[in-house]
C-alpha cells in the first residue's frame, strides 16, 4: 500500500511497516529503501508507482523478512 505525503512523494508499507518512500522527478518514479531488506531496491527508477510498489513487494515475499504480525 503506498499514501501520498506530498504531491510528488509517496510512502510504500508492506503489512503496515513503512519500508521506503517514491519520489517522482522529471522522468520516472525513484525509490529510496529505508530497511535493509531491499536497498537493492534503493534509487532504482520505475515507469510508475504501482511499479515500484509491486517491486518492493516481490522483494520482501522472496526475502520472507517482514511478516504480519499476529
Amino acid at each position: 500500500m503506498y499514501q501520498s505525503i506530498v504531491d510528488d512523494r509517496w510512502l510504500i508499507e508492506v503489512y503496515g511497516q513503512a519500508v521506503g518512500m517514491v519520489v517522482r522527478d522529471e522522468a520516472a518514479f525513484v525509490f529510496h529503501a529505508a530497511v535493509p531488506e531491499i536497498w537493492s531496491l534503493d534509487r532504482q527508477a520505475f515507469k510508475s508507482l504501482n511499479d515500484a510498489e509491486r517491486a518492493v513487494k516481490a522483494r520482501f515475499q522472496s526475502a520472507s523478512s517482514v511478516r504480519p504480525a499476529p
